[in-house]
Formats: structure tokens, C-alpha cells, sequence
């Protein structure tokens, strides 16, 4: 099964897309104490992971995060 993650955040337009990708399924999942919101969607062929921040601040450190988990800084 396929998985993708997206990370959306708010601006004064709404809810805006920052990152997304079709197939990262060797990326873990944030810390649980990380300071986004996360759900996971799941679909007949696909796992969707969704992350939530309020701001565009936040959003990046959740693409840093996850640019960190694959480089291997951080282990699951």
C-alpha cells in the first residue's frame, strides 16, 4: 500500500498546501508532542498523512522534521 503526507497551515487566504508527496512511505510519523495536529486517512490503496499548523512557521518545522527523519538525524 502506497502512503503520502501532506502539511497544510493557515493564512489569511485559509487553509493553504505547503508540502506534499505521493510516495514517502519510509517516513515515520512526527514525535506524538510535536506541536501540529495529525491525522491519517486511509484509503483502498493509499495511506494519507496529514499534518496541521497554525502558521507557515510551524509548517516549515514540520518539513524540517521530516527532511531530518530521512537523512537519518532522527530515529524512529
Amino acid at each position: 500500500m502506497d502512503e503520502a503526507w501532506i502539511i497544510l497551515y493557515r493564512n489569511q487566504q485559509g487553509i493553504v498546501m505547503l508540502h506534499g508527496d505521493g510516495n514517502l512511505a519510509d517516513w515515520p510519523r512526527l514525535p506524538v508532542d510535536a506541536p501540529v495536529a495529525y491525522i491519517e486517512l486511509e484509503f483502498p490503496d493509499r495511506i494519507v498523512h496529514c499534518y496541521y499548523a497554525e502558521n507557515l512557521e510551524e509548517a516549515e518545522a514540520v518539513a524540517c522534521t521530516q527532511l531530518a527523519y530521512q537523512d537519518g538525524v532522527f530515529q524512529p
